[in-house]
């Protein structure tokens, strides 16, 4: 079964094996209201529609800086690194949830708009074995971003990978993205990514 593995400036991070598992996704990521520049989550698990799911999180809040590269190897086979760990795992201490109404997206975004920004924007610089290159910054009213590598097993063969970035408004309408690069990755390819502020 196919594997993906994430490096940053070379160092492999974690390799995982999409064996036994419905979904794998990293994704990199961040926004002007985040103090880290970005970070890197890698889960995935298995999502029966007749029995217990399992989410597994094999990078949890990875923190970039300046200037660092991620690689992304999607191979044809390889082991996983370490085991997963679960929510509860990396939490012991997490509080129960509140009982009560969740807040609304539109509330979740307004408290957001409030929040003082660590930065004017990102830029990025993208490369991927297939020859695609790409330099791209952020609009000044946008507000995050977002690079994404899912592999699930309704298409075992492949990863679909992404980098996109987006405004609160956007969010808002649930319109469509930003997008700077979309490609599908078979065994071998790869995406390097390094975000500047």
């Amino acid at each position: 079964m196919p594997s993906i593995a994430v490096f940053v400036d070379g160092a492999l991070m974690a390799r995982v094996n999409s064996e036994g598992l419905d979904i794998l996704t990293v994704n990199v990521g961040s926004t002007k209201a985040d103090e880290t520049l970005a970070t890197i989550e890698f889960s995935g698990g298995k999502y029966p529609d007749d029995g217990d799911s399992s989410h597994l999180i094999w990078l949890n809040e990875l923190q970039l800086s300046s200037g660092q590269t991620v690689r992304v190897l999607v191979s044809a086979s390889g082991d996983t690194t370490a085991p997963g760990r679960t929510l509860e795992e990396l939490y012991p201490d997490l509080p129960e949830e509140k009982e009560g109404p969740m807040p609304t997206r539109s509330q979740l975004i307004a408290e957001v708009s409030k929040r003082p920004h660590f930065r004017e924007g990102y830029s990025f610089t993208l490369r991927s074995s297939s020859g695609a290159a790409v330099e791209a910054a952020m609009d000044p009213e946008e507000h995050g971003f977002s690079a994404s590598f899912l592999w699930n097993w309704v298409r075992p063969e492949r990863v679909s990978a992404s980098l996109h970035t987006y405004s609160l408004a956007q969010l808002t309408a649930e319109s469509g993205f930003n997008y700077h690069f979309q490609e599908r990755l078979e065994p071998e390819a790869w995406v390097e990514l390094r975000v500047d502020a």
